[in-house]
């Protein structure tokens, strides 16, 4: 059996700026895609996210837009 990887957490918006927070993931998920993405907004906004991936590592970056 394969090796299998979980990315687990989430995202919040902690200011009223007008953007919004993201968690963006690279890996071979295993609902069959290579990208996921969480998104929060507005202003106190969390938004949970389970991802499991095929492999060892997910690549994921925090970020806001």
């Amino acid at each position: 059996m394969g090796s299998r990887v979980i990315i687990d957490g989430w995202v919040r918006d902690t200011e009223a700026d007008g953007k919004c927070a993201y968690v963006k993931a690279f890996a071979p998920f295993t609902d069959g895609t290579s990208r996921k993405e969480a998104k929060a907004c507005p202003k106190g906004t969390t938004t949970k996210f389970t991802w499991q991936a095929s492999g060892t590592e997910v690549r994921a970056y925090l970020y806001v837009a």
